[in-house]
């Protein structure tokens, strides 16, 4: 295998040729290696020296990842390779691994055909390993594996050449545990990890060199060879026979899919709307560049001088001609922390709302709203990092000076029980809707979530998903609208001019839906049903000003009466430290009202999982440093919202309701019947 310079006119007749295509993403948990990985690839195809390769991180081009040492955003990448005689074009995609940025493995996810999955050998599986693998089968990416810092498990845990193949076999078990999960049906044994596929590799990216069963049958190496090398500290034997570019480029080549391959079975689920049995869908099955040009935006590049497109958000559907929009790019994460952001100068505004506006599109994560009563503009984000990053965007790239607030918890709305019917009534006194509520059906709700039931009217398709999720067909059948994890229902028959007013009975709901009755935090969970309605014949009698008061109010008045609770949202947090730590460890997580999921041991060191409240994270970094001595390392994930404490929820409604210029009280029912 020879090198081969990396042109664009290179690259360019590479494309023409699907079959020698690999679309791949390098996806791991932070600092488990994947830039450094990358590195080798980026060598071999001649763009920096071999020397460089590990150190140059040349993927992590953005200034705060250069300074931090963490890949912040997705980076891509198109090299040529010879291989065998064939040329072939590998584009690739580095992603983050820090949990606060999971949002680019997802739509890295959607670009791509194939993941080589990188894995701490001493740290193992971990959270976000699970959850960018559980992401790339989900979107029908086929699995390649990369176990990597072998030599950590010889040096540091002096595994012997037997303890540290038990060690791998543990890894590919963890691995196959979630394909088995999450793969498509048919293609599970196809993609399970297995040594004998040539589809896994062991190495250390940092030393440039790794094996896979094929390496090591072609150079006679054996599990007590590397032991010996690695104890020796002896990596250039291993770089010489084995190096780390050659065995990862014979991974992705040999077993991850051409775009040819790949798109007749990934078409049909991420085009669930289109028709494949259509001209358009033959030819994107078949890949055939002679069809229409059609894509998914995964990805914005903001410049202000580039040209007419201005209204593009990542996941829309571009195309040639007009054609069904592809599934929407679904994140698994929701904000969690907001702040306060105002422009140190007030003539600043514009520049703020304008850079604001620009930061959304390109990462539709960040949240932004304005604060009517306050004037601010609020910015929510995955976590303190996320924040942090958008502000040094603002202020070093688009040169606005800002205030922020300090952090603050993301809480939402939602209700335990039913009520109703409760009937509003218009201000002109004219029209009555009746409305009742209950909690969404917790799989229902799940399949919302999870991007399954998409939000809108659901489409035919959908219905019977729904009906095995639990709703009553007729009852599926009347869904008007699906928001935001909520249902509007019309559980009415032959109500004269109701199809007039369904587009400001939406509106309402909506409303309703974004700012909840007790604490104006969004809603999530509440299934609204139209029970009954009297309308003005008239239709100037039941204009936006009538009815979507007349919607709103009720809804309000049957949430309080059917029970408001509040939702705060939780981390899953996992620590590694001494066992002698651990104790003092579990007994901080407890005082943050922490749930200990688990503890292993594993000689001197301890491993601790535990879901903590968001609210009870701000400086947990210093509490942890100090009972352990600065001896811990810890990870983050997303998990999700549960119910906020009995003992705590009047607390937390009225700092919230007072944070927002209210008074501290929350309202009765009858306050919004008397609207």
């Amino acid at each position: 295998m020879v090198r081969k310079e990396f042109v664009v006119e290179e690259v360019q007749r590479l494309m023409d040729n699907a079959d020698q295509v690999r679309n791949v993403a390098i996806v791991a948990h932070v600092d488990h290696g994947k830039t450094t990985l990358t590195d080798s690839l980026v060598a071999r195809a001649g763009l920096i020296s071999k020397e460089l390769a590990g150190e140059q991180r040349v993927m992590d081009f953005d200034a705060q990842e250069q300074a931090r040492g963490i890949t912040i955003k997705s980076a891509n990448i198109s090299l040529g390779f010879n291989f065998h005689g064939k040329d072939y074009l590998i584009n690739l995609i580095d992603t983050p691994g820090h949990v606060d940025f999971g949002f680019h493995v997802v739509r890295a996810m959607r670009a791509v055909d194939g993941v080589c999955l990188v894995i701490d050998s001493v740290e193992g599986v971990m959270p976000q390993t699970e959850t960018n693998l559980r992401q790339a089968l989900k979107e029908r990416a086929r699995p390649i594996l990369f176990i990597n810092k072998i030599d950590r498990l010889i040096n540091e845990l002096k595994l012997d050449s037997k303890q540290m193949q038990d060690r791998f076999i543990k890894i590919i078990t963890q691995v196959n545990k979630i394909i088995e999960a999450n793969a498509p049906a048919d293609k599970k044994d196809l993609w399970m990890i297995e040594v004998n596929k040539g589809n896994v590799a062991f190495g250390t990216a940092f030393n440039k060199w790794a094996l896979s069963i094929n390496s090591m049958k072609k150079f006679n190496i054996s599990f007590k060879d590397i032991y010996d090398k690695c104890i020796a500290g002896d990596h250039k034997y291993l770089v010489e026979k084995s190096p780390l570019d050659e065995v990862l480029l014979e991974m992705i080549i040999v077993n991850l899919p051409s775009p040819k391959t790949a798109q007749q079975y990934r078409i049909p689920v991420l085009w669930k709307n289109g028709d494949v049995s259509t001209e358009h869908g033959k030819t994107m099955l078949a890949c055939d560049a002679k069809g229409m040009v059609v894509g998914v935006v995964f990805g914005i590049v903001y410049d202000e001088h580039a040209g007419e497109v201005k209204d593009v958000y990542v996941g829309e559907t571009l195309s040639s001609e007009p054609i069904e929009p592809f599934e929407q790019i679904k994140h698994y994460s929701e904000p969690v922390i907001t702040k306060s952001i105002e422009a140190k100068d007030q003539k600043d505004l514009p520049k703020l709302i304008d850079a604001l506006r620009s930061i959304s599109k390109e990462d539709p994560t960040i949240k932004i709203e304005l604060n009517q009563e306050t004037g601010e503009h609020l910015m929510s984000g995955n976590g303190e990092l996320h924040l942090e990053i958008i502000e040094y965007k603002i202020v070093n790239e688009k040169k606005v000076p800002i205030v922020t607030s300090p952090p603050l918890v993301v809480y939402r709305e939602t209700i335990t029980g039913k009520a109703g019917p409760i009937e509003g009534k218009s201000p002109n006194k004219h029209n009555k809707l009746k409305f009742i509520v209950e909690p969404v059906l917790p799989a229902v709700l799940k399949a919302m979530d999870e991007g399954e039931i998409p939000e809108g009217k659901p489409r035919k398709e959908l219905w019977e998903k729904l009906v095995e999720l639990g709703m009553e067909r007729n009852e599926v059948r009347n869904i008007y609208h699906i928001y935001k994890g909520n249902m509007l229902v019309n559980g009415t028959k032959g109500i004269q001019y109701l199809n007039e007013i369904e587009e400001l009975m939406i509106q309402g709901f909506e409303e309703a839906m974004n700012k909840g009755p007790l604490a104006k935090e969004k809603v999530t969970g509440v299934k609204v049903t139209l029970d009954d309605a009297v309308l003005h014949e008239d239709n100037i009698h039941r204009g936006p000003a009538q009815m979507i008061p007349t919607t709103k109010n009720p809804i309000y008045a049957a949430m309080l009466i059917a029970g408001v609770q509040m939702l705060e949202p939780k981390q899953k947090v996992l620590i590694n430290t001494l066992q002698d730590y651990a104790g003092d460890v579990i007994n901080m997580t407890n005082g943050r009202r922490g749930q200990l999921l688990d503890m292993q041991q594993e000689g001197e060191n301890a491993s601790i999982t535990t879901v903590l409240p968001v609210a009870e994270m701000f400086g947990f970094s210093n509490d942890l440093r100090g009972v352990t001595q600065g001896r811990a390392i810890w990870y983050q994930e997303y998990a999700g919202y549960e119910l906020v404490p009995r003992e705590l929820l009047l607390k937390i409604v009225k700092q919230t309701r007072e944070r927002k210029g209210d008074k501290p009280d929350p309202p009765t029912p009858q306050f919004f019947l008397d609207q």
